[in-house]
């Protein structure tokens, strides 16, 4: 009885310990889940099941940075649409898709939502870089201050190339 109780206690540390070390929280499998603005979440790819708590939380539009030969495991843009949700689709394969014309493109999505999105790509970092970029060239902040807000939104990998668009 006591190895079963000490395994118990042992399986539960250890899913606690890896929600917090992949990003995971509040039932959600979606990695690198964080909140940088109000009606703003980032994070990795959410789940199938994840749709429906998203939802419920609040989310109205789901932006996808994804690459097009990406696969997320399901048809994401046909299970928001059952849930009434917006999906949009921002194509983002590399660095080289951190242009002007992307950034315009997710800026336009975030000012025409009503409610919450989500922006997510496979683990958060091009859409912590896309969005520093943003906060560069359309919100007017210092580079600092984009590569702050772009490290909190996900961004991780890519912060030096974001950099060095940032110095141009």
């Amino acid at each position: 009885m006591k190895l079963i109780i000490i395994g118990a206690i042992i399986l539960v540390a250890l899913i606690l310990v890896g929600n917090k070390v992949f990003g995971k929280q509040d039932g959600l499998n979606m990695q690198n889940q964080a909140h940088p603005t109000e009606n703003l979440m980032t994070g990795g790819q959410p789940s199938l099941g994840d749709l429906a708590e998203l939802k419920a939380r609040g989310i109205t539009t789901v932006i996808n940075l994804r690459g097009l030969s990406e696969n997320s495991g399901y048809d994401e843009a046909e299970e928001l649409k059952k849930l009434g949700m917006t999906y949009i689709q921002i194509p983002m394969d590399s660095a080289a898709d951190l242009t002007n014309e992307n950034v315009v493109k997710l800026d336009e999505a975030l000012k025409n939502i009503n409610g919450t999105a989500l922006v997510h790509c496979a683990s958060g970092n091009r859409v912590g870089a896309l969005l520093a970029l943003r906060e560069f060239q359309i919100n007017g902040k210092t580079a600092e201050e984009a590569m702050a807000f772009g490290k909190s939104a996900g961004m991780t990998k890519l912060a030096p190339a974001v950099e060095s668009l940032l110095v141009k």
